[in-house]
């Protein structure tokens, strides 16, 4: 069975569809914005940009003043980005965080990088962020949790997602006997206290100045779970399962969660869930 990551063209495709259905990308690229006050004719950076969701909202919030370039590692995704009507003050690339001195043609003042943060090799990033960034460069990004250090905090406490990727695995031993793995799906992303991410950034001459809650439910579509038919995050929590399989498991898990919720009445209060920083020069 072929493994679906970033570069599979089959994932890029579900992954386009469902940044056209959700709103996630758009609300959270807007709070990248509200705090990294753009000027007129800045030059944009979005890094690990995808299908383009993000550029989008960049493009249609900016218009036509400033320059947009989105880049990311996954030459699939920034093909279904380009299908996507763009102006001409807009450009996609393909690169890492090491080549992005190499394929971006002028510096940039602002990079934004939403949702992925968690991803990058963070201090190949910054290396290349000091090359290519003009002397007002600010970076944009955002994390999930509060800015407290995340070893101290358990992130595998019952939540409402975490039950129903447990279900979706128990339904694919059942239905399908798929047998897991023996290494847990790794929650690498968590691992780095945001200590850690203060530590990166003054080590290269970066200062995060400026903090910001986005608030609502953990989940990254209020009251929709479709964010987990993402191939590339699907077949992360059942790893070896043949895609289609884990997707039925998916939907039934969701339907047996939902009957057991359906007396709960209960009203979910928002959360703050998503974070958002901006990182100056020092």
């Amino acid at each position: 069975m072929k493994t679906i990551d970033w570069e599979s063209e089959f994932n890029a495709e579900k992954y386009a569809e469902f940044c056209k259905q959700s709103l996630l990308y758009q609300t959270s690229t807007a709070a990248l914005i509200d705090i990294a006050d753009i000027n007129p004719g800045e030059t944009i950076l979005d890094y690990a940009c995808g299908t383009g969701a993000s550029t989008k909202t960049l493009a249609d919030k900016l218009g036509k003043d400033c320059e947009i370039f989105g880049v990311d590692i996954s030459e699939a995704q920034i093909l279904e980005a380009k299908k996507l009507g763009w102006d001409n003050n807009v450009t996609f690339l393909v690169g890492t965080e090491r080549a992005l001195p190499q394929i971006l043609p002028k510096n940039v003042d602002i990079i934004i990088c939403n949702a992925a943060f968690w991803f990058l090799d963070v201090t190949e990033f910054l290396k290349s962020i000091n090359q290519i960034g003009s002397d007002s460069c600010r970076i944009a990004f955002n994390l999930f949790g509060d800015p407290m250090p995340r070893k101290t905090k358990s992130h595998s406490s019952p939540n409402k997602q975490t039950d129903l990727l447990n279900l979706t695995r128990e339904i694919a031993i059942q239905d399908f006997g798929y047998q897991p793995p023996d290494v847990t799906p790794s929650d690498s992303w968590y691992e780095r206290d945001f200590a850690d991410y203060v530590e990166l950034f003054e080590d290269s001459s970066f200062r995060i100045t400026t903090l910001k809650a986005r608030t609502g439910k953990f989940a990254p579509i209020v009251g929709d779970d479709s964010w987990w038919e993402i191939p590339v995050f699907l077949t992360s929590h059942v790893p070896g399962l043949e895609y289609e399989k884990a997707l039925t498991a998916l939907r039934k898990a969701q339907e047996q969660i939902e009957i057991l919720n359906s007396d709960d009445n209960e009203e979910v209060t928002p959360t703050k869930f998503s974070w958002s920083y901006l990182a100056t020069r020092i």
